[in-house]
């Protein structure tokens, strides 16, 4: 008898590429001997059992029973060919993988078949109640019975399907907040993406505003710069024209003194009209850029020093005025 442990992996029936029909006869054969062991007696039902098992196993595993013409699917052949029901077969092959052989033979010697399969149906609901049965006493472990083991089965089967359900429920919670803490983290970026776009906004508005402000200054302090009128000199020469006319006046010695004399004197003093003229033009087109501006682009101080430059402006106009009118 092997000790192996078939886990459920190995009830997979795949097409061994290396049976033959004379696996299926040596395992019809081992099936009819282990029948012949269990109709022998109680002393060798359990190594019946367990052999019959792990031979149902392997067939059902390996899916022999291909090789049978008559018998196409494991329970057709179960039936057809060795009499045995489909829920015996089943039954045998489940509580073999659930105990594996050497406890599914250790219990069947100790409790028979029925309860030993109810023990296998519990053990894949709880192996640790299977173990603590296998601890009792003789005499108690005797005096359970199969609906008591059945009965045990179904309460830990209920708990554990009530168990999952409770787990169900926490995990369907959990995923509710999972999704609304996604749907906040969400909201939070959108309205951090908002708040960042209005700071770099009003921040890009400011700093137009500024430049545009120190734009601004530049362009009045260079309005000032040109309107503001040349120092007075007199006795300064003028330069001449592009006409090489004579200067608009020139420099004349200091006089010596004289005696006080009655006559009035006139000095005459050439004047070249076109330079005069362009200059005028000149003050002119200044004067006409800084009439474009407002009251509120230019500083209070600003303001004041601009007047001072035309109240001077002014004077000298009118004296010029006079000087050419006379």
């Amino acid at each position: 008898m092997t000790d192996t442990h078939d886990t459920p992996d190995t009830l997979a029936e795949t097409d061994d590429p290396h049976a033959t029909i004379d696996d299926l006869h040596r395992a019809n054969r081992v099936i009819q001997q282990a029948q012949r062991q269990i109709t022998r007696g109680l002393s060798d039902l359990a190594e019946g059992i367990v052999s019959l098992s792990l031979i149902l196993l392997e067939v059902r595993r390996r899916r022999l029973y291909r090789f049978d013409p008559a018998a196409p699917t494991f329970e057709q052949f179960v039936v057809q060919r060795h009499g045995i029901s489909a829920q015996h077969a089943k039954r045998y092959v489940d509580a073999l993988t659930a105990l594996g052989p050497q406890q599914y033979h250790t219990l069947l010697s100790d409790l028979g078949f029925q309860r030993t399969y109810a023990l296998a149906m519990l053990q894949h609901a709880d192996p640790t109640l299977v173990t603590a049965f296998q601890a009792l006493p003789t005499p108690e472990r005797h005096a359970v019975t199969v609906a008591q083991i059945e009965a045990v089965d179904a309460t830990v089967t209920a708990e554990l399907r009530r168990q999952v359900a409770q787990l169900e429920q926490a995990i369907t919670r959990e995923q509710g907040l999972l999704q609304q803490t996604r749907r906040r983290l969400h909201d939070v970026e959108d309205l951090h993406q908002r708040v960042t776009s209005d700071l770099i906004e009003e921040r890009d508005t400011a700093r137009h505003a500024l430049d545009q402000e120190q734009a601004q200054t530049e362009r009045l302090r260079r309005l000032l710069r040109d309107a503001s009128p040349p120092p007075a000199t007199p006795d300064a020469t003028r330069r001449p024209s592009a006409s090489g006319a004579a200067p608009l006046t020139a420099a004349l010695p200091a006089p010596s003194p004289a005696p006080p004399v009655t006559e009035a004197v006139v000095v005459v003093v050439t004047c070249d009209v076109g330079a005069l003229l362009s200059d005028i033009r000149a003050v002119q087109e200044k004067l006409a850029r800084l009439t474009q501006l407002r009251r509120d682009d230019l500083p209070s101080t600003e303001r004041q020093a601009l007047a001072e430059a035309l109240r001077q402006l002014a004077a000298t106009l009118q004296t010029l005025r006079a000087t050419v009118e006379y």
